[in-house]
């Protein structure tokens, strides 16, 4: 993920790549999918992915689930700047 782009716009983009992997006969699996976007968010959301890290389960996350609180967060990031 680019520093400069928004959790939105990043989700689009990982959906769209599960999409076509599937199309292509490979299923991704929401845990590796997950594992994923925590591994390529930018330095500003290190606080709250190791929160998350920390306090869910993420071997049965779904990526909407991980989506929602990250937005959340970028909102009141953006807020405050």
């Amino acid at each position: 993920m680019k520093d400069d782009e928004s959790i939105a716009s990043y989700n689009t983009k990982i959906k769209d790549i599960s999409n076509k992997s599937f199309s292509l006969g490979e299923l991704m699996l929401e845990e590796k999918l997950v594992m994923k976007i925590l591994k390529t968010l930018p330095k500003k959301l290190e606080s709250k992915v190791t929160s998350i890290e920390e306090v869910e389960d993420l071997t049965k996350m779904k990526i909407d689930e991980l989506i929602g609180p990250l937005t959340t967060y970028e909102m009141k990031i953006d807020d405050s700047e």
